[in-house]
């Protein structure tokens, strides 16, 4: 999946913004030094400009991968940090996606910035923007066969609240575009539920995301967005409050309509 993004400056090399996306964990190695990493990456583009031997694409560690990519202008720099499990549609899409927004922000980026670094801050929030929707497409993707084992998928990696999101982005769609307004029908699409009449409780009798798993918390935030998502409710109107990985019998969601 993807660890982060950095936008520097194609000649001077200098750093534009950078964004990580996966949340620090102790158990999580790779520690990202926007300034230590930025140095490396245009040392290395630089090194592969001057040495004449094509365009760099990729530089590759043993877990983690550097995907470089250069806009059509050849300005603007952007290297994608992921890992392995990274889908490579999902990434292009994403790149494009970055290189086509950041040019309609700043289409003379060149004269615009002054080396402001604090010019491009408000681009952050794009990149959020774009990270949430094509992730979320890609999830939906051959729904529902592949949702769970996509979902997985970002749990060592994200935060619960990234996937919580993702979960409302998810929910919300299937409502809009494909007009579905039976909740039940729709979790037992990929699990076994149990909606009450009223819709003020779900319970999962058997939850794919937490199987197997210990936590001294509730973690089905995928749910808990979906939910929310799926009935059109605000930020804090589902709460998880019993959890198969806290050794509950149930994942139980209470709903606040």
């Amino acid at each position: 999946m993807l660890h982060a993004i950095f936008l520097l400056d194609a000649k001077s090399g200098i750093e534009y913004l950078s964004k990580q996306f996966y949340e620090d964990k102790s158990e999580n190695e790779t520690v990202i030094d926007p300034t230590l990493i930025a140095g490396f990456l245009n040392a290395i583009f630089s090194f592969s400009r001057e040495a004449r031997i094509g365009r760099l694409s990729e530089v590759q560690a043993e877990d983690l991968t550097f995907v470089y990519r250069v806009d059509q202008d050849g300005q603007v720099l952007i290297v994608a940090l992921v890992d392995s499990e990274t889908d490579k549609n999902l990434l292009e899409d994403i790149l494009s996606s970055i290189s086509t927004h950041f040019r309609e922000q700043y289409p003379t980026v060149g004269a615009q910035w002054a080396y402001d670094s604090v010019f491009f801050e408000d681009f952050e929030v794009v990149l959020d923007q774009i990270f949430y929707k094509e992730v979320t497409e890609f999830l939906l993707e051959d729904y529902p066969d592949k949702l769970v084992a996509r979902v997985l998928k970002l749990y060592p990696l994200y935060s619960l609240n990234t996937i919580e999101v993702l979960g409302v982005n998810a929910g919300a769609s299937i409502r809009e575009k494909e007009g579905k307004t039976d909740l039940n029908k729709e979790l037992s699409q990929f699990s076994v539920s149990e909606v009450s009449k009223e819709k003020d409780k779900v319970d999962l009798i058997m939850c794919p995301f937490c199987r197997g798993k210990k936590r001294r918390k509730p973690m089905c935030n995928f749910v808990t967005g979906f939910i929310k998502g799926f009935l059109d409710l605000p930020e804090n109107a589902v709460k998880e409050t019993h959890c198969f990985a806290c050794g509950d019998n149930v994942c139980s969601f209470k709903v606040t309509i």
